[in-house]
Order: C-alpha cells, then sequence, then structure tokens
C-alpha cells in the first residue's frame, strides 16, 4: 500500500512546517510520499521547506516553481510527476498547507478502506474557525435555480439587496437536503482543501482541471467525476483540521 501527499506552498512555510509535524504524530503502515509544489519560489521559501525536509526522515521531494500556480496547478505538477511516472500509488492525498491530520490513526484508517470501491474521498474537514465540518461541499449539483441567484447577486446593488432576502431560504433548503443516517455516503462535491483520490480514479480516465486560478476545483473535480462515471463519498471517520486561510498568509 502506497500513499501520495501533495501539498502546495506559497511563500510563508509555517503552514507547512505544521502540516509535517502533524504526519510525524501519525502512524504509518504504508509507504508515504510527500511532495511539496514551492510556488513562486524564492531563496527564501525553498531554504526553509528544505531545513523542514531535513529535520525528518519523511520521504520529501520539493518541486520549485517560478510561476504562481496557484493550489490546482500546483497539485497537478506533483501529480504529473509521481503518479504519471515512477510509482502507481494507491491513494493520492491532495492538500493545502494549512491542515493538520489531528488523528494519529488517520492513515491507518485510509490504509483499511478499498481504493477500488472509492474513486474520491472528501474526509471530514473541520474548519479552526467555526469548528464546523466543511463537507459534505456539495451534496447535489448547482442547479439552475442556483445560477440565476448567483448572477443576479452579483448584477447590481439593488438586485443583491433582494437576492439577499432569498438567500436564507435556500441555505435552509442545503442544510436539510444533508441529513442522512449513512456514515459514508455518496455526494456531489468534496470541499477541495483536501479530497483524496484513488488511483482508479485516474487509471479511468480522471484527471485535474487546472483552467482556473482559485476556487474552482470542488465543481470541476465533481464534473469530471461524473463523467466518468467515478462516485465521490464523503467519509467522516477520516478527519483532519483546516487552519483557514493560513497558507496564503505571508
Amino acid at each position: 500500500m502506497s500513499i501520495l501527499i501533495i501539498t502546495v506552498n506559497y511563500k510563508n512555510s509555517t503552514p507547512t512546517e505544521n502540516l509535517i509535524k502533524s504526519i510525524i504524530n501519525c502512524k504509518i503502515n504504508a509507504s508515504l510520499k510527500i511532495v511539496i509544489i514551492d510556488n513562486e519560489s524564492t531563496e527564501n521559501s525553498f531554504s526553509s521547506l528544505n531545513m523542514i525536509k531535513t529535520t525528518t526522515n519523511l520521504d520529501i521531494e520539493i518541486i520549485r516553481s517560478s510561476n504562481n500556480t496557484y493550489y490546482w496547478g500546483g497539485i497537478n505538477l506533483g501529480l504529473n510527476k509521481y503518479n504519471n511516472g515512477e510509482k502507481d500509488y494507491n491513494w493520492i492525498i491532495a492538500c493545502n498547507n494549512d491542515i493538520e491530520f489531528n488523528d494519529t490513526n488517520f492513515f491507518e484508517k485510509l490504509y483499511n478502506l478499498k481504493e477500488d470501491s472509492y474513486s474520491i474521498i472528501a474526509p471530514q474537514i473541520i474548519s479552526s474557525l467555526t469548528n464546523k465540518d466543511l463537507n459534505p461541499f456539495l451534496l447535489k449539483p448547482i442547479s439552475y435555480l442556483y445560477d440565476i441567484y448567483y448572477k443576479l447577486y452579483y448584477l447590481t446593488f439593488f438586485t443583491s439587496i433582494i437576492v439577499h432576502k432569498i438567500g436564507g431560504l435556500i441555505k435552509l433548503i442545503k442544510k436539510l437536503s444533508t441529513i442522512t443516517n449513512s456514515p459514508n455516503y455518496k455526494i456531489y462535491a468534496g470541499h477541495g482543501s483536501c479530497m483524496i483520490f484513488s488511483k482508479y480514479f485516474f487509471s479511468n480516465g480522471g484527471f485535474l482541471d487546472t483552467g482556473f486560478t482559485m476556487y474552482g476545483e470542488e465543481v470541476s473535480t465533481a464534473e469530471i467525476a461524473k463523467k466518468i462515471n467515478s462516485l465521490i463519498y464523503y467519509v467522516p471517520s477520516l478527519s483532519i483540521i483546516h487552519n483557514e486561510h493560513q497558507s496564503t498568509s505571508e
């Protein structure tokens, strides 16, 4: 069993250091490879990441990018090098560098899941700001009504006031639609801060859409999964913490 973790660092290496420390504290029964994309790399950022690498026995690779490829573009850099080349990993974890593996049994739990049963996993992601779970991101596709809602909201100041008043109703409908008694269940889209891909997602024709800069990975991945008949599952037994908005701080 082998696991590949790909994360993206942008200037500030402190969140990346905390991420690595959280992994060190975990029980690891599988072969684990960590790839850090150093976005818009500088001598300072690269030196800081190398310092993190030399203080642990974990298998860490640092890939420098002179440009800012943004989050999903950076993830794709690591994916193209390691998942399509050297090794066929059972699980590929794409994550922000500001997440922490607070459950020391996280990788053991992932190890016990069958990758042929889960194309994409959306874990439980607890926000450090709200202490609420960021998943499921969307249970169902954004409907035509949602499209109209957002277009009107950003059309003019006056339409935004009117549309905002019906926003509470839409949120209530969404909240009610998340009620389920199943521990692991199918969803439309998982939160982008951490997505876990089975090798079967890629062998079945799956890929990462990098045709955007920020905040598009959830729906783009969901639509790709839908086209190739791959399912996305919410698995709350796999739990992490998201220290929100730390990754973009300098």
